[in-house]
Formats: structure tokens, sequence, C-alpha cells
């Protein structure tokens, strides 16, 4: 029975050898010199490595159940299997700094970076890569097949604590060398991140603190969005709320075309956010701004969806639409509860639009319930208003 590990191992030392010829050739194959094709090369040549790996577990497993790691001082079969397979795993993680430097290295792939690594770690990463797996691979045969009184003869014994010594050697101080620098890198890099983070916020401070009511309603716009400084963004929508011609420059704002320049009005999505994020009490006046704005976003959906095109898959109205949709929900309770303007038939016509355009989209299932609950809440808002005069 122990005899049928020997089929995944031999063939799990072919693809090793494999691995080795890709490795060693002298040049990359024709056609394949350029940067993205050596890219490429390096998951050809990963590909024995991973399916040779994955065939000697088995052989590892088989082997403790055969007796093979009866040399370990641990009487139970099961933690002889778990400190094989333990073992197993740290060589492999072990091995990977030298088989990345050995791939690197390789004339079919000439990275930069590996070839920086010096003579003795270039060599040393080749031999763990290429010769130790091979070692220990004929080790682990030898244990499997040898009679029981022999499996602890010297040569084999020597031969496969020398391939671990090596790649637990090397392995580690390059494995550790690189995993310093890959910290550093990374710390490097967030560190980059924040100090943008930091000098974005100073500039969106600086920026806003220069605002007055004198500037056109597009300008205040940047800072009001979801990607504001919550610190900006309530003082901002706080001071737009008590603009003195916010009404009329709204009513500008939701007529401009998307085509509209930013110094004519605020592009066609903030001037739609900007009336539900304010804080004020809109007049009748709105109504129908607010209503043909809503009919525009309704059109807009209905002929948005073009076959093979970006916006042809059912979901894209869920991640490009959902603010404006929730925004014309928003307004059209403001509206009625400030002026007693009915928008139910404006967004009933927005909500057969997303439903006839995605039907299967998020928004065509949760919008109409939406909808309906806000058509509710307006009906009971315009019963209530006659008793409040």
């Amino acid at each position: 029975m122990k005899y049928m590990f020997n089929v995944p191992l031999a063939v799990a030392a072919l693809l090793h050898a494999w691995f080795i010829s890709l490795v060693l050739m002298p040049s990359p194959w024709s056609g394949w010199g350029d940067g993205p094709s050596r890219g490429a090369m390096v998951l050809v040549m990963l590909q024995p490595v991973l399916l040779s790996w994955l065939l000697l577990t088995p052989v590892v497993i088989g082997a403790v159940f055969a007796g093979g790691f009866a040399w370990l001082r641990v009487h139970r079969q099961w933690l002889r299997l778990t400190l094989a397979l333990l073992g197993s795993l740290l060589i492999a993680i072990l091995t990977l700094p030298c088989i990345a430097i050995a791939i690197g290295i390789s004339a079919a792939v000439a990275d930069s970076d590996s070839l920086a690594f010096g003579p003795l770690a270039k060599a040393s990463s080749l031999l763990v890569a290429t010769l130790a797996p091979l070692i220990l691979m004929g080790w682990l045969a030898w244990v499997i097949n040898a009679p029981p009184a022999k499996r602890g003869a010297m040569l084999p014994g020597a031969a496969g604590l020398a391939a671990l010594l090596l790649t637990t050697l090397t392995g580690g101080i390059l494995g550790t060398g690189m995993l310093a620098e890959e910290i550093a890198v990374e710390r490097k890099t967030a560190a980059r991140y924040q100090k943008m983070d930091d000098e974005r916020n100073v500039a969106t401070h600086s920026g806003f603190a220069k605002l007055t009511d004198a500037d056109p309603l597009w300008k205040w716009a940047g800072y009001t969005d979801r990607f504001a400084p919550e610190d900006v963004r309530q003082p901002a929508l706080r001071r737009l709320a008590a603009r003195p011609t916010l009404e009329p420059d709204l009513i500008a704002a939701l007529a401009a075309p998307d085509t509209g320049s930013p110094d004519a009005a605020i592009d066609s999505e903030r001037a739609f956010l900007l009336p539900a994020a304010i804080p004020f009490e809109p007049s009748a006046a709105m109504g129908e701004p607010l209503r043909a704005r809503i009919g525009r976003l309704a059109r807009e959906i209905r002929t948005l969806r073009q076959p093979r095109s970006s916006n042809d898959f059912d979901d894209y109205v869920d991640s490009w639409y959902e603010e404006r949709l929730a925004a014309a929900l928003v307004m059209s309770k403001k509206i009625a509860a400030s002026a007693g303007v009915d928008l139910s038939d404006a967004l009933r016509d927005l909500q057969s639009a997303v439903v006839e355009a995605y039907p299967k989209s998020r928004s065509a299932k949760t919008y109409p319930g939406q909808v309906a609950a806000t058509t509710k809440q307006i009906e009971a808002v315009l019963a209530a208003r006659p008793r409040q005069n």
C-alpha cells in the first residue's frame, strides 16, 4: 500500500524538474521577451511549483502512516502527523523567497530587483529553489521504500538534513530581509498618503474659510458633498441655509442644463443633491423646478441603458444614482411639509423609470417601497395642513 505514494512523488519530481528547466533556460521563449510576457512567465514558472507542493502533501501524510517518521520521538500518530505537516509548511514558507529570487534572476524574467542581490544570495537561492526540493523528495522516497532497519542510514539522512539546513538558513535570512523591506515600503507609502491627506485637508479648510455669500453656489458645492470633512460640511450647509439668495440660486441651479459650465451653475448631480442636504424650508416657488428636475432624472434613467455599453449592467443605477434617488424622496417630503407642494406624481414617474430601465437592480426592488412610504407621508402632511392654518 505504501508504495502507491511513489506515484504522486514521482509526478511531483517531474513537475519540479520542469520548473528547473524553466529557471535555467538560457533565453526567453520566442516572442516572450517584452515586459508583459516576462511577467506572465512568472506565473508559468509558479504553476509546476504549486502543483508539486500539492502532490507532496498526501505523500507526507502517507509517509507518516507508513512509519517513515518513526524517528520523531512522538508516540501519538496524530501528533506525529501534525508535526510533519507543520514542518512541511514551514519548509514551503522558507523556500518561497528563494523561489522568487530564482525566478527573478532567470533569463526568462530578468527582474531588476532580483538581479540586484549579491552573488552569494543568488547562488544559494538557486540551490534552495532547484536542488534542495529534489533532495528532500529523494529522502521522502527513501523513508517510504527503504526497509525499516535501513531508514536511518547516514547518507540519505545527512543529505536531507543538509537540504533542510540550507533552506532554513537561506530562506530565513532572505525572507526576513525581504519582509522588513516590504514593511518599510508600506510605512513610507502610508506616510506619503497621510501627508497628501493632511495637505488636502488644510487646503479644504483654507478654501472654505475664504468663501462668502457673494461666491456662486457652485463654489460652495464642493464643501457639502460626502467627500468633504464633517467639520467643513456641516458648517457649509448651515451657512448655505442662511444665504440670502439661497432659493433663487437653487432654482437657477436646478434649471441649469447638464452640460452647463461650472461658472454658470453647479453640475447636474450636485444641483440635485444640494436642496436635500441644506437644512432650510423651501417655498412653493421651488415646486415646479424640483418637479422638472425629477422628471429630467427619470428621462435620463429611461434613456441611459444602451446594449453593450458601460452602463449596461443591472446594478449601474444602484452605483451611480443612489444618492439622487434618495434626494428626490427627501426633497419631496421637505417641500410638502414647508410649502404644501405634492411631488408624488413625479416620484412615481421616477420609480417607473428605474423599474423599466433596470428591472433586476436593487433599486427596482427597494425604491417602489420607499416611494410608497414617502407618498403616504406627503399625504399625511398635506391632510394636516388645513388644520394647522
